[in-house]
């Protein structure tokens, strides 16, 4: 990694990734396990059993079983994510709307009075981007609504998107006047309430995604997987089709090395066809004895 992650208790700069190669007869295709320290249940050393209890298991098997198909190069528009830098956060996002994103996720919480001058500068300073906002479960029930009330105050309709987890409790019943996104305890949340999902197949697995009603608003989220992993989960995206949003997948650029490239242009990431990323990886895989072989 080229900066160091946070993820819950959970820091790294170095990701190892597991690489799993399925065959069909004269066909070969592959699909990334890649657990997430400080989220995932399973490790690395775990998935080498390739069990499909483990849900980064089943969804890099059925990632490879996808990417078996021969669909063309296609494009899926992304949430930029605002880190610490250099830049201060509106100067990020003005460089991100002049990249042409149109919708950012900004990490709230910490200092709400500090977040609310935060957020005025980049509403006054760009256009018409789009913000999510962040808590991870930081705020207390009193906390969000007197933010809410205040940002409210100043936010022209429609440029908050959601705030995703904002309470340690239960914030399905807040009269906050923005919409809510669960990420954090998803898999256990109820499918039929009207908040968002922020979904990470990796942690989930994809039977829990499959489940979902068909008038689930969720997007897919990265698990700070490789360009395969990040390949996969934007090919679901516009596979399952679920509504004009941007997902979250703008993390590949946190590897200083990666099994491949993926263009980001106007906002989207550029998919390669999936026979051009099976070329790649057969090229890249000659010679390499597996870890481990199972038939499925």
């Amino acid at each position: 990694m080229n900066r160091k992650i946070q993820v819950g208790a959970e820091a790294f700069d170095r990701r190892q990734v597991g690489l799993l190669r399925l065959t069909n007869g004269d066909k070969v295709s592959f699909g990334e396990v890649s657990p997430l320290p400080g989220l995932s249940r399973e490790s690395l050393a775990d998935v080498t059993t390739l069990s499909e209890k483990f849900p980064s298991v089943e969804w890099g098997i059925r990632s490879a079983q996808k990417n078996a198909l021969d669909r063309p190069a296609r494009r899926v528009d992304l949430c930029a994510l605002l880190l610490e830098d250099e830049l201060s956060p509106t100067e990020q996002s003005l460089e991100f709307e002049k990249a042409g994103f149109t919708t950012l996720k900004i990490k709230v919480g910490s200092d709400l009075d500090a977040d609310l001058a935060k957020l005025g500068g980049i509403l006054q300073k760009t256009n018409k981007i789009k913000l999510r906002l962040d808590f991870n479960r930081r705020c207390s029930r009193e906390e969000i609504l007197r933010f809410s009330s205040e940002l409210k105050s100043f936010t022209e309709s429609g440029r908050i998107e959601y705030f995703e987890d904002p309470c340690l409790s239960s914030d399905r019943d807040l009269e906050m006047g923005f919409e809510a996104a669960v990420d954090e305890g998803v898999v256990s949340a109820n499918p039929n309430d009207n908040r968002w999902f922020v979904v990470k197949p990796t942690i989930t697995g994809s039977t829990f995604i499959e489940s979902l009603p068909a008038n689930k608003k969720f997007i897919l989220s990265s698990a700070y997987e490789s360009n395969l992993g990040i390949f996969s989960a934007g090919q679901a995206a516009l596979d399952w089709n679920r509504g004009p949003w941007a997902h979250g997948l703008d993390t590949g650029k946190y590897f200083g090395e990666n099994l491949f490239e993926m263009k980001i242009h106007g906002g989207q990431l550029h998919l390669p066809s999936d026979v051009w990323v099976r070329a790649t990886l057969t090229q890249l895989t000659s010679g390499l004895k597996p870890l481990v072989e199972r038939e499925i």
